[in-house]
C-alpha cells in the first residue's frame, strides 16, 4: 500500500513537471515597441497547437481536480449520512446518548463542512485564472493594445487579481483546518506554547525540544521519562480524531 502512494505522488510530480516543461520551449521574451518593457510570450508553431495546450491544461489542472475533490466529498459525506441516519435512529428509540457518541457525531459533520468548503473555495480561486487563459486564446482582440497606458492598466489589474487569488489557494487549506478540526487547533497551540517556553528558557543549560506537529518527542529527563506525542497530559497516550 505504501509503495502504491508513493508510485502514485512520483507519477503525480512527474507530471506537473512534464506539463510546465513546455513553458520552457515556447515561452519567449519580446520588447515592446514605444514603451519600456518586456512581455513573456508563448511561440508556437500554429496557433491551434496552443489552442490545444490551453484547452489540455483546463482539464488537467482545474476539472480534473475539481471532479476528482466533488466525487471524494460526495463518497465522504455518504458514509457520514448513514452514521447521522444511525445516531438519529438511536434518539428516537432511546433518548439517551452516550458522550462519545456525540463527540463523533459532532466531528463527522465537521469533516462534511472542511471537505465542503475545500472544493468551494478550490472552484471559486482558480476559475478567474483559468477563465482569463481561455478568452486570451479564444476571444477574438480580447487583449488590448499594450501600448494604450488605460487599456494596458486594466487587462494587468484583472490578471495579477486572477493570478494572486488563485495562488492564494495554497494558504486556505490551514485556515479551514484551524476552523473545524479542534485538533489541528490544539496541535498549532501546543506548538506556539513549546516555542514561547524554548525562548523563554533559551539561556538555560538544556533547552528542551521543539516539536513538530503530531511527532512523538522526548521529554526532559525526569522520574517520568517517556516518550508524549501532542496532547498527551498524562501517562496515557492521547489520541485524537482528525
Amino acid at each position: 500500500m505504501r509503495t502504491r502512494k508513493k508510485m502514485t505522488l512520483l507519477g503525480i510530480w512527474m507530471f506537473s513537471l512534464m506539463v510546465g516543461c513546455v513553458e520552457l520551449i515556447v515561452a519567449k521574451e519580446r520588447q515592446l515597441s514605444g514603451i519600456n518593457a518586456v512581455v513573456c510570450e508563448e511561440h508556437w508553431p500554429s496557433e491551434r497547437y496552443r489552442m490545444i495546450y490551453t484547452v489540455g491544461l483546463f482539464l488537467v489542472t482545474y476539472m480534473a481536480p475539481l471532479i476528482l475533490l466533488a466525487i471524494t466529498y460526495f463518497k465522504i459525506a455518504r458514509i457520514l449520512s448513514r452514521r447521522f441516519a444511525f445516531f438519529e435512529q438511536n434518539e428516537i428509540d432511546d433518548n439517551s446518548k452516550l458522550p462519545y457518541d456525540l463527540k463523533l457525531l459532532q466531528e463527522s459533520r465537521k469533516v462534511v463542512i472542511t471537505i465542503r468548503l475545500i472544493v468551494i473555495l478550490f472552484a471559486v480561486s482558480w476559475l478567474p485564472l483559468n477563465l482569463f487563459n481561455l478568452m486570451v486564446d479564444f476571444v477574438p482582440h480580447f487583449v488590448p493594445d499594450l501600448t494604450d497606458p488605460t487599456a494596458k492598466t486594466t487587462f494587468l489589474i484583472f490578471y495579477y487579481c486572477a493570478h494572486y487569488l488563485a495562488m492564494s489557494n495554497s494558504f486556505m487549506n490551514p485556515i479551514i483546518y484551524s476552523f473545524t478540526s479542534r485538533a489541528f487547533l490544539d496541535d498549532v497551540k501546543m506548538l506556539y506554547r513549546r516555542i514561547c517556553c524554548f525562548m523563554r528558557h533559551s539561556d538555560s543549560p538544556v533547552m528542551p525540544p521543539v516539536p513538530m506537529l503530531g511527532v512523538a518527542v522526548p521529554q526532559p529527563l525526569t522520574d517520568r521519562t517517556l516518550l508524549m506525542p501532542l496532547g498527551a497530559t498524562d501517562e496515557h497516550v492521547a489520541v485524537r480524531p482528525v
